[in-house]
């Protein structure tokens, strides 16, 4: 049984977008990223019981997009969905460099099983 983060590899990287884990040096736009933003697990009477990491996959471009309307994103969703993956919305943050005058669009959605 895969565990959650190699499903996400594996949606990520049928996008043919690069994917990187974490952060990464790569600066071909537009890229996927993804990693591990919170671990916990229960535990009762000493034994742990079940594990349940959730994952933050990032999404960078130089230009903006409709998360309303962009496929990628669709597919992306549903393909975690298929593999009972639950995920949130995705949301937006831009950063501005005034030297070169440009923005980087940040996309993220949380996820996790």
């Amino acid at each position: 049984m895969a565990t959650l983060k190699q499903e996400i590899y594996a949606i990520l990287k049928a996008t043919e977008l690069p994917v990187a884990y974490a952060h990464s040096d790569i600066s071909q736009l537009p890229r996927f990223s993804y990693s591990l933003i919170y671990n916990s697990e229960l535990r009762l009477s000493g034994q742990t019981h079940s594990k349940k990491p959730s994952y933050q996959i990032d999404y960078f471009s130089n230009t903006p997009i409709d998360v309303e309307d962009f496929k990628l994103f669709d597919t992306v969703k549903n393909n975690l969905r298929i593999r009972n993956i639950a995920v949130k919305n995705w949301q937006e943050g831009v950063t501005y460099d005034e030297e070169t005058d440009t923005s980087l669009f940040h996309y993220y959605l949380e996820c996790e099983k």
